[in-house]
């Protein structure tokens, strides 16, 4: 891989416009802003690794949103522990939600446990 090229902006003197700087003729050039600017290769040791700022914010939002998945199952997990102690301690009349409510639950973490 080449190395990267430091590019080092230079001042490319002119002429002063006016000739006088309080009343004696201006000897000193003076920079002319709109020139082009020379290229000026500069040293070729590397100083650092550059790491694309779109890159660390992505790096961030994967790390965020793994912790929030495994938080959410671990809530998924507890919902279902509590369901099943409901489940048997519920009256025979309220037994069928229950089970319909334990079985959604059950989905649902094996969903979450499909995506990571």
């Amino acid at each position: 891989m080449p190395r990267p090229v430091v590019r080092l902006l230079g001042v490319v003197p002119g002429p002063i416009r006016g000739g006088q700087i309080g009343g004696q003729e201006a000897s000193a050039p003076r920079q002319n802003i709109a020139a082009p600017r020379p290229c000026v290769v500069g040293y070729a040791a590397v100083v650092g690794e550059l790491i694309p700022f779109a890159e660390l914010v992505r790096m961030r939002r994967q790390r965020v949103a793994r912790a929030v998945h495994a938080r959410c199952r671990m809530l998924i997990a507890a919902s279902i522990d509590a369901a099943r102690i409901e489940l048997v301690t519920a009256p025979v009349s309220e037994r069928r939600i229950r089970v319909a409510r334990l079985r959604k639950l059950e989905q649902l973490e094996q969903y979450a446990d499909m995506l990571g």
